[in-house]
This record gives structure tokens, sequence and C-alpha cells, in this order.
């Protein structure tokens, strides 16, 4: 029940420490053991991304309390309990930053303030998202942040099999440190209720248009110019009384970038672009109503939207450094070429041809289910309680 002080906006905001011993308690209230698991602490927050909910799901199942980490630094062992700070995107640490000195002092402090935790104790983790920022505007401070991280911390988690080799070419994870477990599905994270025919429908596509979805923000490193220069070639893959649809859905991006994308589509029939932010409940309309789903990144290590897709059963199309991350996807998931991005057409087709095999969609489905978010909780955990206690990684 929420007293008078909250509904009016002047509630006691708990600070970390109190979070902290909120989150023991709450362990011992549930049953669990804090010696066996204890605090998880994780930087930074994204809610807009439901990664961190995903990955967490079921801490307490594995004797942990996970809470958001406001600022790396502190003394956090007040709790009385193992702690463990888990770190993701290191871009972020430059978020609003315009100097190269202050990009390296920013870096300096935080590695410092890691190193501090870790002297007394806290457990360091950091999980590699991408090898860098797709867009960072430091990547030589970046990379030179993620070499010394991979020095300092305890543990790596890694989602792409091929992350030590592909990151070898700008700084290097050492093996020991190095745990796999992979990225979640997200079927049970967006609506899921709305008919294909229907979704197909408010996105105004024709029953024989072949809609290929490029889902997430409208940014220029992510293949969309290069895509929309193939689409007369893709036309190819129509069926008889319809054409191929581009879809282009997700958050604006630069306001250039998007005078370009203006410019590039404003005489084609065969693009749509709907720019701004997707609600959880919205996203299944595009899903729903794609043929296939195409990532034509540069170069990717790990992808939500890719996951997503085959979330939703739809075959997906996705640079070759991301294959790693589907084996055991079977036909429905298919790789090509950034550097010859003409490939892009073959994978298409292919993944296009796959959707129409039931037993290619059978092992798909089956790949989903085994990467469900529980599942891959649990391996999460169980993983990480294993490196704190030095016992042998199996997940």
């Amino acid at each position: 029940m929420l007293s008078g002080s909250a509904i009016s906006g002047t509630r006691h905001v708990r600070s970390q420490l109190e979070r902290m011993v909120d989150g023991v308690l709450a362990l011992q209230a549930a049953g669990r053991d804090p010696a066996r698991g204890g605090l998880l602490l994780y930087w930074p927050q994204v809610a807009s991304n439901p990664f961190h909910g995903t990955l967490y799901a079921r801490g307490f199942d594995n004797d942990w309390a996970v809470l958001p980490l406001d600022e790396v630094g502190g003394p956090l062992g007040q709790a009385g309990v193992p702690v463990t700070v888990h770190i993701h995107w290191i871009h972020r640490l430059f978020s609003r930053i315009t100097r190269r000195r202050e990009a390296v002092a920013r870096a300096d402090a935080f590695l410092d303030r890691l190193a501090g935790l870790q002297a007394d104790g806290t457990h360091l983790v950091w999980t590699v998202h991408n090898l860098l920022a797709h867009h960072s505007d430091f990547p030589g401070v970046e990379r030179d942040t993620c070499a010394r991280l991979a020095d300092l911390v305890d543990s790596i988690h890694v989602m792409n099999p091929d992350t030590v080799a592909l990151a070898a070419s700008h700084y290097q994870l050492p093996a020991h440190k190095v745990f796999h477990v992979p990225h979640p599905a997200y079927g049970p994270v967006y609506g899921a209720y709305m008919g294909r025919a229907q979704a197909r429908l408010d996105l105004g596509l024709r029953p024989a248009d072949v809609a290929i979805l490029l889902f997430g923000a409208l940014l220029p490193y992510k293949g969309i110019r290069q895509t929309i220069a193939r689409l007369d070639s893709l036309q190819k893959l129509a069926r008889p009384g319809g054409q191929v649809r581009l879809i282009l859905a997700g958050g604006r991006g630069p306001d250039h970038f998007m005078a370009e994308l203006e410019q590039l589509t404003a005489a084609r029939s065969d693009v749509s672009v709907y720019a701004g932010h997707v609600s959880d409940q919205a996203v299944q309309t595009y899903f729903r109503a794609a043929d296939v789903v195409a990532c034509p990144y540069p170069v990717s290590l790990n992808s939500g939207v890719a996951m997503t897709g085959v979330s939703f059963g739809r075959p997906v199309v996705v640079p070759n450094s991301l294959m790693a991350v589907f084996s055991g996807a079977g036909a429905m998931v298919q790789g090509f070429d950034p550097a010859a991005f003409h490939s892009l057409d073959g994978a298409l087709a292919q993944a296009l041809a796959a959707a129409d095999d039931s037993s290619a969609r059978g092992q798909l489905q089956a790949f989903v289910a085994d990467h469900d978010p529980a599942h891959v909780s649990d391996r999460f955990f169980k993983a990480l309680a294993a490196r704190r206690h030095g016992a042998a990684v199996t997940a």
C-alpha cells in the first residue's frame, strides 16, 4: 500500500546500501542461502533493453538477488554477503563525452574503482556484447579500455562462441577467464497474441507481398542504405501478384541520416519506414507480419534483433560472424558476407525457402526452446557460481 508521501512524489529514495540490504533480506525471506550466491549488482542499467530481465530471471531460484548499480565504486561489502559486480555495455561509459582526454580520464577512473572493489573481495564479471561500440566516438580509447578490463576482471561472459577469436584483432580475452552462456530468446518478453493476417493488414501488406523486416534504431552503420540499393534485385523473390516490401522500423537515427533515408525511399512504393519508439506490445506487429528478418550489419558479435526474430519463428539472415550464435537453429538462419553485400540476396532466398520446410521450422522451435530465458538464466547463475567458487564451468 502506498503512503501519502509516496503518492505525493516525496517518497524516500533508498540508497545503494539500503537496497543491497533489502536484497539480502529478500533472499532470506525466500528461504535462499546468500552464501551460495549473494548479491549481483549490474552496470549500466538500460531500461529499454529486455536483456537484463531475461538473463537474470532465475536469480532468486539460484540464491542471487540482482540489483542495478547506480555508480561503479564505493564500499559494497557492508551487506555481509558475497558481492558480484557485472559490467555490460562499455560504450555507455563515454556517454556525453566530447573530448578524447575526457574519455581517457573517465576510463581510468572507472577501472581504478573496479580494481578497488576487487581488492575488497568483489567478484568482477564482464559480458562482451560488442567488439566495440558500433558508432564509437573514441574507438581507440574504447579498445584500450576493453583490453584493460579483460585483464582486470575475474570472469568474462561471452554469448557468441567465436568471441575470443573475433576480438583478437582489437584486444585479447584471457581464455581461462571466459565462460559461454548463450543469449536468451525473447519469446516470453513481447506480446504475441496478434495473428499474422492482422499484423500484415496493419502494415499495409498484401497477402502476396514478401516482407523483409529491418528492425531496431535506424542508424547509418546497420546496412540500411545497402539493402535499399539491392531492393530492385530482390524483387526476384516476389510471389506472383505481389512484390518484395522492405519494412524499416525503429527509433529515429541522426537527423542527417533520416533526411538521407527520406531521399532514398521517397519514390519507392516497396519501402515503408516506421521511425519512432516501438512499444513492447507493438513489436509483435512487425515480427508477425515479416516473412524474413534481415540483420545486414557489417559486423556483429550478438544481436537481440536476430534473437527476437527466431523467437517469433521467423527466418533470419545475419552476418557470418553471428552464425556461431545460432548453431543448431538450422536452415531458418542464414549467413551472408557483408564484404560481398550481394550475398544477402542468396541468403534471403534460402531463408525464405526454409520457412516452407516443416523440418526446418521444427529445428528452429527446438533452438528457441533451448534458449528460453529461464533455462539460460539458470545456466548463467550456475556458471557464475562455479567460477566464483573455483569449480569447473559446465554451462
